[in-house]
Order: structure tokens, then sequence, then C-alpha cells
């Protein structure tokens, strides 16, 4: 990055590609930006190296690749790729621990709680602990199986953006 262009995104010409959604999180988003990476063959690799450097250890740069100057990854993104998680207390009956760990704790109301005390809520409910029978496994995948594979989305776009 030219020292000039420190501090202004606009002139790196960076995109990103990311979720907007309420309550979706990224595992992993494609982001572009104009940088000198230098010569010879290391020098992607060498690129990665140095800003994984700077990053938090719970964020990580995987790779870099040259893509031509009309690249926008916000824009040229071809597919998604969604994996949901599902918790095993979400499907084990677990309401009656659930409001013996609230009242333990003296809590009406669970939402205003902070992350140690989600926690500490999490341990006495045992929540960890929960585990999921193989039928109701089974039941669930059978269920969640219709998601899987391929899926038009335009419907739920705006319907401003001509998608019909």
């Amino acid at each position: 990055m030219l020292p000039s262009n420190f501090g202004n995104l606009e002139k790196l010409r960076w995109t990103r590609a990311g979720r907007t959604d309420a309550g979706v999180s990224a595992g992993c988003n494609v982001v572009t930006a104009r940088l000198i990476v230098g010569d010879g063959e290391t020098a992607l690799d060498d690129l990665v190296e140095r800003v994984n450097s700077f990053l938090p250890p719970e964020v990580l740069l995987h790779s870099a690749a040259v893509v031509t100057s009309r690249f926008s990854a916000r824009d040229d993104g071809s597919r998604r790729s969604y994996r949901f998680f599902v918790p095993s207390f979400a499907v084990v009956p677990s309401i009656d621990a659930m409001r013996c760990a609230l009242a333990a704790i003296n809590c009406q109301d669970p939402r205003g709680l902070g992350f140690e005390e989600l926690k500490t809520l999490e341990d006495l409910a045992g929540l960890r602990q929960a585990r999921v029978s193989a039928e109701t496994l089974r039941r669930l995948r059978e269920a969640l199986s219709c998601f899987e594979g391929t899926h038009y989305f335009a419907n739920f776009a705006n319907a401003g953006l001509g998608f019909q």
C-alpha cells in the first residue's frame, strides 16, 4: 500500500463480500484491495504472513490471489456457501433445566445478560452436556435435508432491484 493511500479504503478500491442479515455471522469472507505485494514466487505468501502478524488470533487471512483490476468481491461472487450449526441443547428438551438455572441466578429475563453470565447459566443448566438421541438426530437431519443444494433466492430480494 502506498503511504499516500493509507487510511483511505476508496483509493485502495477496497471491496468485500459480506452478510448484513441480522444474526448471520460469516466464517469466511472475500475482500479485494489494490496493494503492492512485491515480486517473486513467495510474494503472496509473504503478504499473508505479514497481514496475519497484525491480526488477533481469532482472525486469519487464509490466502491471497492476483485478480483483474475490475474484480469486486461484493459484485463478482458467483455463489455463496452456508453451513448452519445447531447446538445439541436446541433440540434436546432443556426448558426445565434452563428455568432452574435462571432461578438459581435470580434472573427473570436472560436477554440482558453478558457473556460471562450466559456462560454461567449454560453451566448451571448443563447445556454443554446435552446430547441428542440417535433417533432425534436422524429425524432432524431428514427435516433439514430439504434445505441442501442450490437454491434460487431472488424471491427474497428487494423487488426494486428487478429480480422476479
